[in-house]
């Protein structure tokens, strides 16, 4: 891992790589930028909000990107009221449109800024703080219970010390890591029982960098191997959400940049109907 990237947090902090909108469903999706100097203190990069390119494998700085979301649908201009009308009319974003979001955003590893206007008296819009807190009822209960904790995992390679079950171990501070920098490295999973599930969540292990550039999920249905889904980039997190399967074995297959493949962990989960 390059030594700058340890510094890139701080010294980036107050201008983020702010996309806006952008950075809804971006794949593939390189959170880091390159300098010209890798030893500078910090990147030249222009004054107030940067908006930087995308798609760099390999570079110097970590600098998540950053996306926005605004409670009142007002301020998107996606009502078509003027400012007085909109003052007596309910515009708020509904829970489910606050969980989409979501998922095209912090699901792809980016930041998300969510915006609350006051009212005229100071407060915040009731209806907009409801949505709000029940989208996280709703992605609290999604996400409390991993399947993949504490099951069986193989992989087709490893480094030592960075063996396949420390994806399942529930510990943050491990990971899988490949032996070498292999295009076909994949990553199996044997569930205790079969379970029906409809979605991955990915999560490289960042402080080695980001090497994934592509990832497929493939299930073991009759002795064969299905694709379920499929993707770019995995870096921080990476959520792929896909049809909803009954399933007791699984393989993540990955392909790299050139530098070997790790995962900090694997989960798997059932969405809420």
């Amino acid at each position: 891992m390059p030594s700058s990237w340890a510094r890139a947090a701080p010294t980036c902090a107050g201008s983020g790589r702010y996309l806006k909108n952008k950075g809804w469903d971006m794949d593939p999706n390189w959170h880091v930028i390159h300098v010209p100097d890798s030893s500078a203190e910090e990147p030249e990069r222009p004054g107030g909000l940067a908006l930087w390119p995308d798609d760099q494998p390999g570079g110097d700085y970590w600098w998540p990107g950053e996306s926005y979301l605004a409670m009142d649908r007002f301020w998107s201009g996606q009502t078509g009221l003027g400012f007085e009308e909109h003052l007596s009319t309910d515009t708020a974003r509904t829970a489910e449109e606050v969980v989409e979001a979501w998922h095209r955003t912090v699901g792809f590893g980016f930041n998300l800024v969510v915006n609350f206007i006051p009212r005229p008296a100071g407060d915040l819009p009731p209806t907009e703080v409801e949505s709000f807190a029940q989208a996280g009822g709703i992605l609290r209960c999604t996400y409390a219970d991993n399947l993949a904790d504490a099951t069986c995992a193989t992989a087709s390679t490893s480094a030592a010390g960075h063996g396949a079950e420390h994806v399942v171990d529930g510990n943050s501070d491990t990971w899988w890591e490949a032996a070498d920098s292999s295009a076909d490295a994949w990553l199996q999973i044997d569930l205790e029982r079969e379970a029906e599930l409809d979605r991955q969540v990915l999560r490289e292990a960042i402080t080695k960098g980001q090497s994934i550039a592509a990832f497929r999920l493939l299930v073991e249905v009759g002795g064969e191997w299905q694709e379920v889904c499929a993707g770019g980039t995995v870096g921080r997190q990476r959520i792929a959400v896909f049809p909803p399967a009954s399933v007791s074995r699984l393989r993540v297959a990955l392909a790299t940049t050139g530098a070997p493949a790790t995962l900090r962990e694997v989960g798997l989960y059932r969405g809420q109907d």
